[in-house]
């Protein structure tokens, strides 16, 4: 292959095209499709396992182009630089490993200067001393008046080059440019809370994720990222999580420019084998040394979501382990105390066993319901809740795997609890993961202690994504939520289904379970781009019978073909939307685009109305997608903004006025009461005037609530009660708030369906 293009690459940063010559570099690759996705032995994230990518995706080796470069004697292997802020000052370590091929004296020379910005140059130069092998320097260096880069919401991107050349008897041996920002980012545990501090100041971070830029990632290139980041930007998105992969150079370049912090994952996803382990460590210190100068990096995270991914097979011997288990139970449980008491039994006692049943069936209360409630009714439910509560937590959301265990643990005695609980830990299966896992608590574990090292803890580094925390504040770290998508699973106990969605978010996280959304890194649902783009995945048959035929007369071979080749879940769709009830194709795009924009717009505000109580940020689940899916994304593979994409631009303005999000349904006559919020996320203060109106559908407008507030820098005001709403007729209506901060309005609606 030719290495042209990173010739140049490496040219421009490095100044040594001279000394450049074009080789012809022939490499073996192997990329295997992996057997086993619970125990992967490559390290490449969400490249070879993930659920929105092309399933049939294979990454292959190179990705980018491949560059042999001359040097003289001496090279320079790696430059870090730590700044740190003094007042209006910055005090930059700098941190050289410098090789040589021979021992003897080598001069270094260091030039600071301003890149997109006018300012002085700063430079430093000195003899040193190098030993054959692998050399260790520091040096400080003083900059005075110190332009922070800051996000763009907060401040301005200022950007500093370091050029360190080295010279061997008189000749430039090697030269490398860095290109920097000065800030400071702190991760600080206020109580429950996860608060980012930038530069001293408290940062709220509203944000999304996002995938390899295009699967293929070797044609990503500077135009697409950076147009993807200004999307980000122009959606008042001020942090992007790079989820489970390491993107292109480039990325970070718009990042920088941009003024939008990144939170980046290591490329791990799910579930690793034990052989992954050196290949990850490896890993963890190349990715700090890629990327650890960059303005933008903001956190690291060893891992995503190290849980097992239940394949067909474990999913079948967990549905059995259950029901062993469950039968076991029901007969040692509903038996156990009669049979003791009988021969050969009866005469005996048997030590320990017998006293422990009995007094596990002692009645706790009197009476019939005494044979219920006992003592060894309340240790099963303290079971089920340690061991199944938090799992089915995670993957459905909170008060329904509460409820669920509390049944479970009525229902069966204690030994029920006991018995299915040895049965999961001894057949490693998936639900008990999300407690102790080799994954998650060995490998991730070193990975922490390596990123940390090479880091030299610059940036704060995030154990595990995706651990929730229900029962145990200290093993939680950021959250992924999907009520409205995957709690689907128990929306079939109707009259309920309204319990199950998005909306009683609130239950989730209140009380007890106040502490758990600290930081909020996925939410969201699946939907459909608009047609155009949508035939574009289709075969010709298929695209045929879609174009010619009658809705929903094709749906479900449609959904069979999208489900195999698309990631698409038609199962979850059912459940929210039911897709044969519409009329055609595009009434139902449109409306799995108004799901999940409601769905997103709901979760941004509700993440909101908790800032830095104890959210600290929200980062929505995803920005673009990687390939031809159907997935989370919010900008589809062609670069087409969805709804939910305008929705987050609107719900992460920053400022902004929301209220508690309205009922399903309103009647006619009857007074309801909102509480409003007011956010304001940028360090600038303002006088602002909010009005609060109900648009009918007959096209009446009617004003309900008029106020003027004083909003402080990075404020957050909440007034119970504030909003009276009463409706005089029905059908569908908006309730419309206008916030206007003197150099904006911003119109925020919600749509009411009111009732007789």
């Amino acid at each position: 292959f030719q290495a042209e293009d990173g010739i140049r690459d490496v040219e421009r940063s490095r100044g040594l095209g001279d000394v450049y010559k074009r080789q012809v570099l022939a490499v073996k690759v192997t990329s295997r499709d992996e057997r086993n996705i619970n125990k992967k032995e490559q390290v490449a994230g969400v490249f070879y396992h993930w659920d929105c990518r092309d399933p049939t995706f294979n990454p292959g080796g190179i990705w980018r182009s491949v560059l042999i470069y001359e040097t003289g004697y001496a090279y320079i292997e790696r430059v870090k630089i730590i700044p740190k802020i003094k007042g209006k000052d910055a005090l930059l370590k700098i941190i050289l490993w410098i090789g040589s091929k021979k021992k003897g004296r080598a001069k270094l020379f260091l030039k600071i200067r301003p890149k997109n910005f006018e300012g002085e140059e700063i430079v430093k130069e000195k003899e040193i001393e190098l030993d054959e092998g692998l050399n260790y320097f520091e040096e400080e260096i003083l900059v005075k008046d110190a332009k922070l880069w800051w996000t763009w919401d907060l401040g301005e991107q200022y950007l500093y080059l370091l050029e360190t050349e080295v010279s061997f008897d008189g000749e430039l041996s090697d030269r490398k440019v860095e290109q920097f920002g000065i800030k400071e980012l702190k991760l600080v545990k206020e109580g429950s809370a996860w608060v980012l501090y930038l530069n001293g100041k408290r940062f709220y971070a509203r944000g999304t994720n996002y995938a390899p830029s295009i699967q293929r990632l070797a044609r990503s290139n500077y135009e697409l990222v950076k147009n993807d980041v200004k999307m980000m930007k122009e959606a008042n998105m001020n942090m992007v999580r790079i989820h489970a992969h390491v993107d292109i150079p480039e990325l970070y370049d718009a990042l920088d420019e941009e003024g939008i912090l990144a939170w980046q994952d290591m490329p791990l996803q799910w579930m690793y084998s034990k052989k992954a382990e050196k290949a990850a460590l490896n890993s963890a210190r190349k990715l700090v040394q890629m990327y650890e100068n960059r303005a933008s990096l903001g956190i690291i995270c060893a891992h995503n979501e190290p849980f097992k991914f239940p394949t067909t097979i474990e999913f079948v011997i967990l549905i059995l382990g259950f029901i062993i288990g469950a039968f076991v139970s029901w007969i040692i449980g509903t038996f156990s105390i009669t049979a003791l008491r009988q021969p050969p039994f009866g005469p005996y006692r048997i030590p320990f066993w017998y006293d422990l049943i009995e007094f596990l069936a002692t009645p706790l209360i009197p009476g019939f319901l005494g044979r219920f409630i006992t003592y060894g009714t309340i240790i099963s439910i303290l079971l089920v809740i340690y061991f199944y509560f938090t799992p089915l937590a995670h993957a459905v959301g909170s008060h329904e795997a509460l409820i669920f265990s509390i049944i479970l643990g009525i229902i069966f005695p204690w030994d029920a609890m006991l018995i299915l609980t040895l049965w999961l830990i001894a057949t490693d299966n998936a639900i008990i993961a999300i407690r102790w896992n080799w994954n998650k608590d060995v490998l991730d574990k070193k990975l922490v202690k390596v990123i940390r090292e090479e880091d030299r803890d610059v940036h704060p580094i995030v154990w595990y994504s995706g651990g929730f925390g229900w029962i145990n504040k200290a093993h939680g770290t950021d959250i992924h939520i999907y009520d409205g998508w995957y709690s689907a699973f128990y929306i079939w106990l109707k009259p309920f289904k309204s319990i199950f969605g998005y909306r009683h978010a609130k239950l989730n996280f209140s009380g007890f379970f106040k502490h758990v959304p600290r930081f909020v890194t996925e939410y969201g649902a699946q939907s459909f781009p608009e047609k155009e783009n949508f035939l574009k995945m289709l075969p010709d048959n298929l695209r045929k019978k879609v174009e010619e035929g009658k809705w929903p007369e094709y749906y479900d071979e449609l959904a069979k073909y999208l489900e195999k080749y698309h990631q698409y879940q038609p199962f979850f769709m059912h459940q929210w939307l039911k897709p044969k009830k519409f009329k055609s194709l595009e009434e139902f795009i449109e409306a799995t685009q108004e799901y999940q924009a409601e769905l997103t717009k709901f979760y941004n505000e509700y993440w909101r109305s908790m800032k830095y109580r104890p959210c600290g940020g929200a980062l929505q689940f995803m920005f673009t997608d990687t390939a031809p899916v159907i997935d989370w994304a919010v900008v589809d593979y062609w670069r087409k903004p969805k709804k939910a994409y305008y929705a987050t631009k609107l719900s992460f303005e920053p400022v902004y006025a929301f209220i508690d999000w309205p009922k399903p349904s309103y009647k006619v006559g009857k007074d309801y009461r909102h509480t409003l919020y007011l956010v304001n996320d940028l360090y600038k203060k303002f006088k602002v005037k909010v009005e609060v109106l109900i648009e009918y559908e007959s096209g009446d407008e009617e004003k309900v609530y008029e106020g003027e507030f004083e909003l402080r820098e990075d404020d957050y005001q909440k007034y119970p009660g504030e909003i009276k709403l009463r409706f005089k007729e029905r059908g569908e209506h908006k309730i419309v708030i206008v916030l206007n901060t003197g150099e904006k309005e911003i119109r925020n609606e919600y749509k009411v369906i009111v009732k007789r």
